[in-house]
């Protein structure tokens, strides 16, 4: 499967790639070890992320998470 998903993949544009991976990551449970771990790969997929909008609404996503969670800021 992972070598069928590389064959067609590189032959997407970038845009229609990243939907597709986005898709299929969003069907696969989550599999973290720990909170470092999670922390690590958001931080990663927002420095590979070269749109400013969208790392701006992916903040606010995790934000939203977060409050969701309790998370309450400190002032």
């Amino acid at each position: 499967m992972v070598d069928f998903i590389d064959e067609h993949i590189r032959q997407m544009p970038n845009d229609i790639r990243r939907a597709k991976m986005s898709r299929i990551l969003y069907m696969i449970p989550p599999a973290f070890d720990s909170v470092q771990e999670v922390i690590e790969y958001i931080s990663d997929a927002m420095d590979l992320c070269r749109d400013k909008y969208e790392k701006l609404a992916a903040v606010d996503a995790i934000g939203q998470v977060m409050e969701d969670y309790g998370y309450v800021p400190a002032n």
